[in-house]
């Protein structure tokens, strides 16, 4: 464990306290949730987001997601499909980025 976790954790303790005074809804998201919609999202349901598996430049096959035609990280392919789960599955919205 490092200090980073630690401030994490203060963090996460701080958010809890805010939503608890203010009286506000919390929707906890779980992992495995996350992995279902990520499979949904490699078939291609997910409107915007796109999974291809490339040619890397020294050769070696990579995995890259995109959305809208921007290369996307790791953190960043997570943060929308949290937003996927929290406006279509929990709200029961229509995602906003169809067309």
């Amino acid at each position: 464990m490092n200090s980073h976790f630690t401030d994490l954790l203060k963090v996460i303790a701080g958010l809890e306290l805010i939503l608890d005074k203010e009286q506000i809804d919390n929707k906890a998201i779980s992992n495995k949730l996350v992995a279902g919609v990520e499979s949904i999202a490699r078939e291609g349901k997910i409107t915007g987001l796109v999974f291809k598996k490339e040619t890397g430049l020294t050769g070696r096959p990579k995995q890259q997601w995109y959305f809208k035609g921007k290369e996307l990280t790791e953190h960043e392919k997570d943060a929308l499909l949290i937003f996927y789960i929290y406006w279509v599955r929990i709200c029961k919205k229509e995602w906003v980025f169809s067309d």
